[in-house]
């Protein structure tokens, strides 16, 4: 047995060899197919004029005067 591994026989030296090979080449192609789409987010849409009025009147950087005033306009 031990001559036919060593001559390129498929015995079970020859197996042991090939399954951590074949797993690793697995999981990279498991993960370069993954990276080219597979679970990503959907791409995020932009704020609304009215949400950014909404975060700029909650962070304080207008009055509450201009934001009524604002959101009169957009709606």
């Amino acid at each position: 047995m031990w001559t036919s591994w060593m001559h390129g026989g498929w015995g079970l030296g020859m197996g042991f060899l090939w399954i951590p090979l074949l797993a690793i080449l697995a999981v990279v192609l498991v993960v370069a197919l993954r990276g080219l789409g597979g679970d990503r987010d959907p791409p995020a849409r932009p704020p609304s004029p009215l949400e950014i009025l909404q975060r700029r009147y909650a962070s304080g950087e207008i009055s509450r005067e201009d934001y009524e005033r604002a959101r009169r306009d957009l709606a």
